[in-house]
């Protein structure tokens, strides 16, 4: 959910089970479940596709309220609505109350964030975050009083706050994760980032470390790029574009000096690259043969994605029966990009590691 992401939103409504619980704790380490929530999407080109928000429950306050937050690797610190927003994004969502705390404490200090969809603002304060019973940190953050999503849609994504866990921060801007570590819960200064197959079932999002069970083989480490126009956050050397055995040839000064995004905030799984063709399926599932196996490379390493790894059938919102959906999106651009985010989760486990600054993947169970 970084300032390049370029998304404009409409909801699908899916059936979610929301398990309000602490944190498990493992070894220096947490495990919240993670939960996918699907939505329509279109990029920059004007293409559909089905995008994914990732969203876990933050206990937040004394006693604890649960918050679903948004993980976000392409911003820093933590965000939640609060009560006082009655802006049309907040309505129907789960909100702090920072009348019900005890351990709230107002710094009194105005607060302004941009992202690629709009502006929220608020206020800077301090709260208790609870990871178990016994284990609570001290956590500053910002508690948004006025949102303005400008691009259309964007409200209805089911988060009421950001758990931004990008490498860049600032003094009102420390991630969770970083503040867990300083304060010696966890162990590493790392999250794991494991996604279900299915999505009624809730994956998990650990901080810490990261969960072998959820994948196979190795890990394949990459490191971050240091020299970043964009700022602090998790570009990868990007190495290739291939689509049905043919590679791509990228003109890197247009395109981020070849650099993959990832972005568990970004919702959708986008590709533009000069001679890369349309990912869009037909609703009726008419084209799908048709429709080209493609790969991204990073530091040479293979990331393969078939048709059947990007279309689904989902139920037709519309009507009965079912219909096709791209969870992919690709077009041919001179000045290109690639945003790891979204349904590239599903398929692959990532590991991201603050801490070396690095970040890994492997197939996923």
């Amino acid at each position: 959910m970084t300032s390049i992401s370029r998304l404009c939103l409409f909801s699908i409504s899916v059936l979610i089970l929301v398990l309000k619980c602490q944190a498990s704790q493992s070894s220096g380490m947490y495990t919240f479940d993670l939960y996918s929530v699907p939505h329509m999407l279109n990029n920059n080109m004007g293409q559909w596709g089905y995008g994914l928000e990732y969203r876990f429950y933050l206990p937040i306050g004394t006693p604890a309220q649960y918050i679903p937050v948004a993980v976000d690797s392409g911003s820093p610190g933590l965000v939640v609505y609060s009560d006082i927003c009655k802006d049309p994004e907040c309505k129907g969502k789960v909100l702090f109350n920072q009348q019900e705390s005890s351990s709230w404490v107002d710094l009194h200090k105005p607060v302004f964030y941009s992202y690629g969809a709009g502006k929220i603002s608020g206020e800077l304060g301090t709260e208790e975050l609870s990871f178990s019973s016994s284990e609570k940190m001290t956590m500053l953050f910002s508690l948004i009083e006025k949102v303005d999503w400008t691009e259309p849609g964007f409200g209805a994504f089911n988060f009421s706050g950001i758990c931004g866990l990008s490498l860049s921060q600032g003094m009102n801007n420390i991630s969770v994760l970083q503040n867990a570590y300083d304060n010696g819960l966890i162990k590493y200064n790392m999250f794991g980032f494991g996604v279900s197959s299915d999505l009624s079932t809730p994956g998990e999002l650990v901080l810490g470390g990261y969960d072998e069970s959820y994948f196979t083989g190795d890990l394949q480490w990459h490191d971050v790029m240091q020299d970043q126009s964009y700022g602090i956050l998790y570009m990868l050397n990007g190495t290739g574009v291939k689509v049905n055995g043919q590679f791509l040839k990228l003109p890197c000064a247009e395109f981020r000096n070849c650099s993959f995004l990832v972005d568990t905030g970004g919702g959708l799984f986008d590709i533009a690259a000069p001679g890369f063709p349309s990912l869009a399926v037909e609703s009726d599932c008419s084209n799908v043969s048709q429709l080209p196996t493609f790969s991204i490379f990073i530091d040479n390493n293979e990331y393969e994605f078939t048709p059947a790894d990007y279309i689904l059938k989902v139920p037709n919102p519309n009507g009965s029966g079912t219909i096709c959906v791209s969870t992919a999106l690709g077009g041919d651009a001179t000045d290109g990009y690639v945003d790891i985010a979204g349904w590239f989760f599903h398929k692959y486990y990532a590991v991201f590691d603050r801490q070396n600054q690095v970040v890994g993947f492997a197939p996923r169970n």
